[in-house]
């Protein structure tokens, strides 16, 4: 089923309106004045098909592991994304990481649900890829977390912001290779037991890339307990794009 932006029920609605009175909105890909992202621009995005890999959101004949997939330890149980990186989605992510669009984050939440159509995951509980607290500060937020939080309130779920932390500082992936991110990230996540024992857990990010950070955070949530794990991700870059400049 295609998709279509519509606006979420805002957090504060009559500062939505007031915004959107004194600056419309416009289309974040190519500047046309109406929407977030324009229809023209919406019809460009194609959500990715299925089945596919169950680690990285390859397409195959049928669901199963791919073989870039087969010969890695994997600790989540699924992903899946939306659409690959590329166009508005790009856009997208960029104005939400960089540009303090936390509107548009709340729109795309639909995205996250039409990604999720099809799956037969038991969840439990919410949660987002962490930020550095060092980075949480001098961003004043975490991009995951505005994606995942309206997710756990259309959902009915709770978010639990706290179920996942990172212990230790890592350098940006941005242009590094898988071998060198997996390493970048060994051990720089740890999990609330109280929080995640015996529970299903649904961990948000905004880019899938090589799957390095998702895995880690999903090994830190199964040494705390965690029953399951699932990751989803707004977009997946493609593997021409896995060391481009996207965070």
């Amino acid at each position: 089923m295609p998709f279509t932006l519509r606006p979420l029920k805002s957090f504060h609605p009559a500062l939505e309106n007031a915004a959107d009175w004194l600056f419309p909105p416009v289309c974040i890909n190519c500047g046309t004045e109406g929407s977030l992202i324009c229809d023209d621009c919406l019809a460009k995005t194609s959500p990715l098909g299925s089945p596919r890999c169950v680690y990285c959101g390859d397409r195959l004949k049928r669901k199963g592991v791919c073989k870039r997939c087969a010969g890695r330890t994997w600790y989540f149980d699924e992903v899946r994304q939306y659409a690959i990186y590329a166009g508005a989605l790009a856009s997208a992510v960029r104005a939400i990481k960089y540009g303090h669009n936390f509107f548009l984050a709340r729109h795309l939440t639909g995205m996250l649900l039409s990604a999720m159509e099809g799956c037969d995951w038991q969840v439990d509980l919410i949660t987002a890829v962490p930020l550095s607290p060092r980075h949480e500060r001098s961003r004043g937020y975490n991009q995951a977390a505005l994606l995942a939080q309206p997710l756990a309130e259309l959902l009915k779920l709770p978010y639990l912001g706290k179920a996942i932390r990172r212990s230790r500082e890592t350098r940006s992936q941005v242009n590094l290779n898988l071998a060198e991110r997996q390493l970048n990230v060994s051990g720089a996540f740890s999990a609330n037991p109280d929080l995640v024992r015996g529970r299903r857990v649904l961990i948000v990010d905004d880019v899938y890339t090589t799957g390095a950070t998702l895995n880690e955070c999903a090994r830190a949530l199964k040494d705390s307990g965690a029953r399951e794990v699932y990751a989803l991700a707004l977009c997946k870059a493609l593997h021409s794009l896995e060391t481009a400049s996207i965070g």
